[in-house]
Parts: C-alpha cells; structure tokens; sequence
C-alpha cells in the first residue's frame, strides 16, 4: 500500500496528497507534518519503513474532509485527492487508488469550500511581444474572459484586469514564471498561488487546438478572436491545465468572452 501512496506522491510531489484509507483521508511523511500543523490535528506515525524509521501520518474523516479543505486551500496550498476506485471486499490484493481531483485555490467546485458571495477565478498570464494575454475562468460558474493589450502600457492594462478578477491562482509559463510575477502588484500576488506549466502549452498552435475541440467549432473568428493570439495562448493554456488537473470535460465552460477598453467606462 505505501508503494502505491509513493507512485502517487511522485506524480503529486508539490500537492499534499489525501490517500483515501476507509473512512479517512490519510497524509504521510512531510505531508502529514505540514497537514498536522496547518490543520492542527494530531501527528501519529505507523508501521516502519524498509529502514526501520516510524511514518509520520496525520488523517481527516471523509465526511468532513470539506472543512479541511476550506482550511488549506485558504492557505495557497494544492492537495491531490486520491480515492480508492474498487469496493475493498471485491478488491484481489490491493485496492486500487486514483487521484481522482486535484484542488487548488483556483480549482474549488465544492460548495463547502467556495465562498457562495464571491467569484474565484484561476487565471493564466503569457506575454508574445509586443503583446500581454490574460484568461480568467471562474470554474464553478463557467465564466470565461480573455483580454489583451499590445504596447507599451500593455502591462498597465493587464494589472488593472488582475485588479478586477482577482484570481485566487495564476498558471505562468515555467521558464518565464518570475518575469511575468514580477509584474503582477503585489496585494495581486499576495492572494494568488502561481502555478508554473510546461511552455509548450502555450504554443499558439496548440492553445488554438485546444479551444477548437473543447468549443467545437472551426474557427475562433465567431468569439472575436482573430488576431488575438496572446490572448488565445492564454485561454488555451489554461483549458488545458485544468482538464488534465481535473479530469473533466468542463462541458459547462460553453462561451469566452473577449474583453474590448472600448466597451469600458474609465474613471481616474
């Protein structure tokens, strides 16, 4: 079983993993140390490992693992839910387990978690010179925007965006993640987790890819997206992050909308 939680953890090694064990969600080793201190809940160890050192091990009943949640994700920290895919008494040998959720703070579906009175946006920033690409996906209402500012006060604009949605996390693109983060203000940066992704991700032709099959459509022309490839690069990034996170179809993100200044009201 613990060589089943490793294989798990080393997909998963910047999430605190939830290891489904019957009625409880268990943590181990650094993550238990952590879980138990941010959660405040007793740190216990099991069974030694092949060197005869104790496991840390803290864990969470099931039935309220929401709270638990709230708690963590209110912290900037990501946990990978890992459940057990097969009944244990029809199980030959080891229960199979999955990560079948990864949570974040910009990834909450649960009603329990989500503050029923404010969006949470996940959002994803790119920059193509002379070009800023920003997305912005509130997942538990659908909601969809993409913008993008060209020049010199591209950036300006982009963190007057930042201001208006707030994103609870950033995706960035790996090699150009402190770049981009050092543009972000700081009250920005400080309620948001970034969350760095493979560059490739964010190859133009790919982005477009991704938007094309999720949206079924030919042609991004009909959002207004012609011309936008910062902007597609962005939302494209970003569908893919979260459907490879959340194994979901995201079958009820059916509209973007492409932000124009022109339709904004300015005030100093």
């Amino acid at each position: 079983m613990m060589q089943q939680y490793h294989t798990i953890k080393q997909e998963h090694p910047d999430k605190l993993v939830f290891f489904r064990l019957g009625d409880f969600y268990e943590m181990f080793y650094d993550d238990a140390v952590l879980g138990s201190r941010e959660l405040e809940i007793t740190l216990t160890s099991r069974n030694s490992d092949s060197q005869g050192r104790r496991i840390p091990m803290c864990g969470v009943p099931h039935h309220s693992v929401n709270t638990y949640l709230a708690r963590l994700i209110k912290k900037g920290h990501k946990v990978a839910i890992c459940e057990q895919m097969e009944e244990p008494a029809a199980a030959k040998g080891i229960v199979r387990r999955e990560v079948a959720r990864i949570v974040t703070p910009g990834m909450v579906l649960d009603e329990g978690v989500l503050n029923s009175r404010e969006n949470n946006y996940i959002g994803c920033l790119v920059e193509e010179t002379p070009s800023v690409g920003a997305s912005f996906l509130d997942l538990s209402t659908g909601h969809f925007a993409l913008v993008e500012f060209s020049g010199e006060g591209a950036w300006s604009h982009i963190r007057q965006e930042l201001a208006r949605f707030c994103p609870q996390e950033l995706i960035l693109p790996e090699t150009e993640q402190d770049r981009i983060v050092s543009q972000v203000p700081d009250n920005i940066r400080a309620g948001s987790t970034p969350t760095p992704v493979s560059d490739w991700s964010f190859r133009g032709d790919y982005s477009r890819r991704v938007l094309l099959e999720h949206f079924k459509v030919a042609s991004l022309e009909g959002f207004g997206l012609k011309g936008q490839s910062a902007a597609v690069s962005a939302a494209g990034a970003l569908l893919h992050y979260i459907k490879q996170t959340q194994k979901s179809p995201l079958s009820h993100v059916t509209e973007i909308h492409l932000m124009q200044p022109a339709g904004d009201l300015k005030l100093d």
